[in-house]
C-alpha cells in the first residue's frame, strides 16, 4: 500500500526526527535554513516537471545487507534508512545511480524493484553531481518513476536541502526515483 501524501505530511517530521537524532543513522541534521519544504497536492492533479538533467558517464553501485534491527546503506551520496522493524528478515539492498542523462536513482531489495516496507524508510538523493548552472531558482521534486521508461508514476513530497544538495523523501516501497523541476520551472512549462 503506497503511504498517501497527506498521511506523508503528518507522519514526516516525526520520520526525519527520528532518523535526524543520530540514534540509528548517519544521516546529517536535514534541517538547514536553506530548506525548501515542498507540500503535497491535489491527488487529482498530479504536479509535472522536467526530469532534471545532469548527464553523468560514470555510474554508482552499492549494497548492504539490513534485518530487523533497520539500518542505513550510503552510495554515491545517496542513502537508504531502514528503520528498526521494516523490514521482517536480513534482506539485500542495492542502490543504483546509472549512468544516464537525467539524474535517477534505482533501490532494490533481494533484486526486485517492488519491494513493500512494514513502515516507512527515508531516501535521499543526492543532486551533488549537478552544475549550478542547471539547477532552477524554485524547489526541486523526487518522483517515484519507471526506471525502464522515466515515466512519472507519483510525487514524493519531501525536502529540498540547497545547503547538502539533496532531497529526501520517506516512502513504504522501492522504486526508481528521479528529480525533476517544480511544476516545469527552469525547463519546459508543465504538462498536461
Amino acid at each position: 500500500m503506497r503511504l498517501h501524501p497527506t498521511r506523508f505530511l503528518v507522519a514526516l517530521p516525526l520520520i526525519l526526527a527520528a532518523c535526524a537524532d543520530g540514534s540509528r543513522s548517519p544521516m546529517a541534521p536535514l534541517a538547514h535554513a536553506g530548506d525548501v519544504r515542498l507540500a503535497a497536492r491535489d491527488e487529482t492533479v498530479l504536479p509535472s516537471g522536467e526530469l532534471l538533467a545532469c548527464p553523468s558517464d560514470a555510474g554508482v553501485t552499492g549494497s548492504a545487507v539490513i534485518g530487523r534491527d533497520g539500518g542505513s546503506l550510503s552510495v554515491g551520496g545517496h542513502e537508504l534508512v531502514v528503520p528498526a522493524g521494516a523490514v521482517p528478515k536480513a534482506t539485500l539492498f542495492t542502490i543504483e545511480a546509472p549512468a544516464s542523462d537525467v539524474l535517477e536513482v534505482v533501490i532494490s531489495a533481494d533484486k526486485r524493484k517492488d519491494y513493500k516496507f512494514k513502515s516507512p524508510v527515508t531516501v535521499r538523493v543526492s543532486y551533488a553531481r549537478c552544475a549550478d548552472a542547471v539547477l532552477p531558482e524554485g524547489a526541486l521534486t523526487a518522483w517515484w518513476i519507471d526506471p525502464a521508461t522515466r515515466s512519472k508514476l507519483g510525487e514524493m513530497p519531501g525536502i529540498d536541502d540547497r545547503a547538502s544538495r539533496s532531497l529526501t523523501f520517506a516512502t513504504d516501497h522501492l522504486s526508481g526515483y528521479a528529480i525533476a523541476y517544480r511544476n516545469g520551472k527552469g525547463g519546459n512549462e508543465d504538462e498536461q
